[in-house]
């Protein structure tokens, strides 16, 4: 019986680095869904340490912060080097810098807010991530992974890539064809067994809708 259980929405977002993780290192866990229209009504039953979601419930405690949360699963499956510090720092860097793209991408796609607002952030994500997206090249090594070994920010990297750029390329334009370092790392990723079946099953699997923006 799995003793982990994953609770966010029933969007990728902010869980699905987790969900890939413990799907890349075979480990059994639930993966709870919620639909936003139930969430209001569950909320209160909810056990959130920081008051949103995603959760990680482990062995009957619950933990909150979507990178934390990553982190221990990406111990768990051996993809966080926390035999070597530096190499550690190294992940940890371009993970935040992995998930400040997705904050910002996401503010564009789900939060409400004011249509001229949205406008202007996707005018300015669509200058500044192609700068990111480029920075991360030049990072990455030649064999299909950020360094020597497969770590847990090239799992983040696809998730970035798969659930973000290209799931919403018709709404972000943001172009994704020159970077050829990082199209190896998705690509090793994607090869993953266990990912190739659990994308199998959950593709397309999903019910948030972007946000339409309207851009001159």
């Amino acid at each position: 019986m799995a003793d982990v259980v994953l609770r966010y929405f029933d969007i990728p977002g902010r869980a699905e680095v987790t969900r890939l993780l413990l799907v890349y290192g075979d480990v059994p866990f639930v993966d709870k869904r919620i639909p936003k229209a139930m969430y209001p009504h569950l909320k209160p039953s909810l056990d959130l340490p920081f008051g949103s979601l995603p959760t990680l419930e482990v062995a009957g405690e619950t933990y909150g912060c979507s990178l934390a949360i990553a982190r221990y699963a990406a111990t768990r499956v051996g993809l966080y080097p926390t035999h070597n510090p530096l190499l550690a720092y190294h992940v940890d860097r371009l993970a935040t810098v992995i998930n400040d793209v997705m904050v910002a991408l996401f503010m564009i796609l789900y939060m409400d807010g004011c249509p001229v607002l949205r406008s202007k952030r996707l005018r300015r994500a669509r200058r500044r991530v192609p700068q990111l997206l480029q920075h991360l090249e030049d990072e990455a090594s030649e064999g299909g992974c950020f360094f020597s070994v497969l770590t847990w920010v090239d799992v983040y990297l696809f998730d970035l890539i798969h659930n973000v750029l290209l799931r919403y390329c018709s709404v972000l334009r943001i172009p994704f064809d020159k970077y050829a370092k990082l199209q190896a790392i998705y690509h090793t990723v994607r090869g993953n067994s266990n990912v190739a079946a659990y994308l199998k099953r959950t593709d397309g699997a999903q019910h948030f809708r972007p946000r339409r923006v309207t851009t001159g």
